[in-house]
C-alpha cells in the first residue's frame, strides 16, 4: 500500500481534488488514514450485504473506487450464493485498478458515470459517494435508485457530514484534524487537502440525508454507524 504524500510540498496553486492516476496510487492509504472507522465500516457493509443476500442476487457498487468495498463483499459470501458484484466508477484509473487486484467471476467494474447507470442490484452501496455529486442532482439519483431497484431492496449510504449543532462540528472536526496528524498527516497537507476538496467534496447534515432517503420511497431509513462525522445509513425499500 503505497503511502499518500500527494500534499506534502508546497503547491503554487492548489487545483480541485481529481480522482486521477497520482490518487488512484495512494487512495487505499489516504482513505484509511482520512476516514475516521473506514475499515469497521468496509467490513460490516460485507457483513450486511451477505445477511441480506443469503442465497442470490446483484449488488450495485456506486462509485467503487479500487474495488476494496467489492472485494470484502465477496470475502463476506459463499461462492455458492449466485451473487454478482458490478463495481461503476468514473474514475479510468480506479475502475483499471479495482479489475487487476480482484480476480473473481462474480465481480465487473464499469467505467460510466453513476448517474447514468442503470440500477440493477438489490442492494445498492454509495460508499463516500455521493458527497462527490453536484447537490442538484443528488435527489434525482437516490430517487432513480428506488425506482430501479427491485422490491426488498436495500441502499447502503456513507458519507462525511456537517452536524446541525455548530459547537458539536466544530468540536468533531477539532479531534478529526488531531486524528490526522497523529495519523501523520502535517498541517500543510492537511491544508492543501482541504483547499483541494473545498468545492468538490459538498457536505450535507443528517437530516438531509434521511429526508432524501425517505422522499424518495425508502423505508426504515436508520444511521447503523457514526464516528465523529461519519455516517453510514441503511435504507428499505
Amino acid at each position: 500500500m503505497k503511502r499518500d504524500e500527494l500534499y506534502r510540498s508546497p503547491l503554487s496553486e492548489v487545483g480541485d481534488f481529481v480522482f486521477n492516476e497520482k490518487v488512484a496510487d495512494v487512495f487505499e492509504n489516504m482513505a484509511r488514514r482520512s476516514i475516521p472507522g473506514y475499515q469497521t465500516i468496509i467490513n460490516l457493509i460485507g457483513v450486511i450485504v451477505a445477511s441480506h443476500l443469503k442465497e442470490q442476487g446483484v449488488v450495485n457498487d456506486l462509485g467503487c473506487s479500487l474495488g476494496a468495498l467489492s472485494r470484502e463483499i465477496l470475502n463476506s459470501i459463499s461462492k455458492e450464493a449466485g451473487v454478482e458484484i458490478i463495481g461503476i466508477d468514473n474514475s479510468p484509473a480506479m475502475i483499471d485498478r479495482a479489475r487487476q487486484s480482484i480476480d473473481d467471476t462474480r465481480a465487473t467494474f464499469v467505467c460510466q458515470d453513476i448517474l447514468d447507470y442503470p440500477i440493477t442490484g438489490s442492494v445498492v452501496v454509495l460508499n463516500f459517494t455521493l458527497q462527490f455529486i453536484p447537490k442538484t442532482l443528488r435527489d434525482g439519483l437516490i430517487a432513480r435508485i428506488w425506482r430501479e431497484m427491485p422490491e426488498n431492496g436495500l441502499m447502503i449510504l456513507s458519507e462525511k457530514i456537517t452536524d446541525d449543532q455548530r459547537n458539536l462540528n466544530e468540536f468533531f472536526n477539532a479531534i478529526h484534524l488531531n486524528w490526522k496528524k497523529e495519523r501523520g498527516y502535517s498541517e500543510l497537507e492537511i491544508s492543501q487537502k482541504r483547499q483541494a476538496l473545498e468545492n468538490v467534496m459538498i457536505l450535507e447534515s443528517e437530516a438531509d440525508h434521511k429526508n432524501r432517503l425517505s422522499k424518495a420511497g425508502f423505508t426504515r431509513v436508520n444511521s447503523w454507524f457514526r464516528c465523529l462525522n461519519w455516517v453510514s445509513f441503511l435504507a428499505h425499500k
